[in-house]
């Protein structure tokens, strides 16, 4: 099952916000501490999105390659 771009804005603009982590089907976990770590471009055609780590990585990926978000406590 493919991560819809609604359920990630959902977790985006939780107010308060809280962390979560997106779990990659590689197995490849990325922490969102911050709204802004999570850019969600208005027009992706694939679902493309640009996560930026707190270790100053950032990664960008689709979708289609989530397997889950986890919220963190």
């Amino acid at each position: 099952m493919t991560m819809s771009i609604d359920q990630l804005k959902e977790f985006k603009t939780r107010k308060p916000f809280r962390p979560f982590t997106i779990n990659l089907i590689d197995g490849e976990p990325i922490l969102i501490d911050e709204a802004t770590s999570l850019v969600i471009p208005p027009r992706s055609k694939h679902g493309t999105l640009i996560a930026f780590t707190e270790d100053g990585r950032m990664h960008i990926f689709e979708q289609s390659v989530i397997a889950s978000l986890t919220q963190e406590s």
